[in-house]
Order: C-alpha cells, then structure tokens, then sequence
C-alpha cells in the first residue's frame, strides 16, 4: 500500500482512538475505575463492534440491491429483526439467547422476501419495498409496548455476545469483500463470464441480514449508519481504487462510537440513534436528489 494510500485509515484510527478515550474518560466522577469497566468499556466495544457491523452490512446490501440508499434500518432488516427479539423476549424474559436467535430467524425471512422482489421488481421499487416492511415491522414493535436494547443499556454480555457474533460475519464479508466489484455490471454480463448472480447475491444478502440482526440485537435498531458509513468510505477513497470494505467497517466504528460519545457528554444524553437520523435524513435526501439526475 502506498504511503498516500494509507491517510483515510489512519485518519479514521485516530479518530476512533480518541473518541475511546472520551467516551472512556471524560466527565468521571466518584468510583471512576468502576465506572469504566462495568459501564463505559462495554458501551464503547458494542459502539466500536455494532457500529462496523451495521455499516459493512449497509455495503453489502447496496451492492446487492445496487442501491445506494440501501441502509438496514430503513428496509426492514433491522425492525423485523427489533420485533422478533422483543416479541421473544415477552415470551421469554430471561432466555437471553432465544432473542438472538428470533433476530436471526426474522432477518433470514426478511432477506428471503427481499431476494425474491429483487428479481421482479427495480431497484428503486425495492427500496419501496423494504420501506413497506420496516413500516409494518415498526408499527408492531409499538403494539408491543417494549423497549428494546440500546447503546445505553449495554453490558458485558450483550458487548461479548455481539463480539461472538459479528467478528465471524465480518471475516466472512472480507472474504466476498472482492465479488462486490463483480455486481456492478449486469447480470447478464456476469453469466457471460461464468457467474452466477443470484448465488452471489443471495451470500451478501444472507451475510448483510445477520451482521444487522447481531447488532440489532445488542444495539436496538440503528437506521442510516449503513447509509453514512459506505459513503464516507467513498469520500475517503474518491478515486475508487481501494476495497471499500475495510474503510467502511472503520468509518461504521468511528461513526457510531462517535454519535454516541457526543450525544452522552455533550448534548445531554441524546441517543446515538437520533443524532444519526439527523444526519443521516439529510444525506439521504441528497443522494436521491443526485440518484434522480444520474
């Protein structure tokens, strides 16, 4: 790798260093020791780990899909996955693992049904579609009453088990890592070459879902950040010369630790995931704007 190849991760290393030292350090009160370990430490993994999984699940969606504005937290994947685990967890309160395994379960049928509209339907009306499921998936996650996980209620077993989780997935996505240059063309042309498209995106799909489901999960649902972070990957590499993967997965990290660090010690507490949506709403508008005149 050339020198001035390696800026964009050293930029987004520093960043995520010193956001861990602020969210680890800043604004510490009595039973400081106690304080990092027990509470902040686990934020801060669940932060670092969700928040590359949901950005490199975002990537792999938009490749997939060949969608830009495909993001987990806005086409379903995420709520279903949020619904499942709450639903379970009112049947089962204290079968932690059970909750994991209903997110899981409800993303594979969420993917399955997205795949399947995928071969019928465009792009733009897909993303439509999965509009509609993260509506309907919303709307009965209120019906419930719940409150699902969030970056606040994180703890050393709902951090590990994210840990277990997502780290598999995302060796398994910087393995395909190179097949998502291959989904830019057409099908069409990928068959000339030998490639079977739908196996291939079928496997971003299957590995997009689960990387979302592992942070829903520990996280609650987390919309935009699979916007947000591909994005900055892109702005980082302008020239689109390097595997976007890894840059996303730091920019996901940097992105949601970040979010979370300044709402905790600078804007009172706010969530990470209402931050983001500020954010994130914006840019939104923007690349359909600029999808619209491509």
């Amino acid at each position: 790798m050339k020198n001035k190849d390696f800026w964009p991760y050293l930029a987004l290393l520093v960043t995520i260093f010193l956001t861990s030292l602020a969210a680890l350090f800043l604004n510490l009160g009595t039973s400081a020791s106690l304080v990092v370990v027990n509470l902040r430490l686990p934020r801060l993994l669940a932060a670092l780990i969700g928040g590359a999984a949901v950005g490199v699940s975002g990537l792999l969606l938009q490749a997939a899909l060949r969608n830009v504005v495909a993001d987990p937290g806005i086409i379903g994947v995420s709520a279903s996955a949020n619904f499942f685990a709450l639903a379970f967890g009112i049947l089962f309160p204290s079968f932690y693992l059970g909750k994991i395994i209903a997110a899981f379960v409800a993303d594979g049928l969420t993917i399955v049904l997205l795949f399947y509209f995928s071969q019928k339907i465009s792009p733009d009306r897909l993303i439509l579609a999965g509009l509609g499921l993260n509506a309907a998936f919303s709307a009965l996650e209120e019906v419930t009453g719940q409150n699902g996980m969030s970056l606040a209620t994180s703890n050393w077993t709902s951090s590990l088990t994210l840990v277990f989780l997502a780290v598999p997935l995302l060796a398994a996505a910087t393995i395909l890592a190179p097949s998502l240059t291959y989904l830019k063309f057409s099908d069409s042309k990928l068959q000339s070459w030998g490639l079977e498209a739908g196996k291939l995106r079928l496997g971003l799909l299957a590995i997009a879902a689960f990387l979302a489901a592992a942070a829903t999960a520990s996280l609650g649902p987390v919309s935009f950040l699979g916007i947000l972070a591909p994005q900055l990957a892109r702005l980082l590499d302008s020239k689109g010369k390097k595997n976007q993967l890894p840059l996303t997965l730091l920019a996901g990290s940097a992105i949601l630790a970040e979010a979370d660090t300044i709402g905790r010690l600078a804007l009172g507490d706010l969530s990470a995931t209402l931050l983001l949506a500020i954010v994130g709403g914006p840019v939104l508008i923007y690349l359909l704007i600029r999808e619209g005149k491509a």
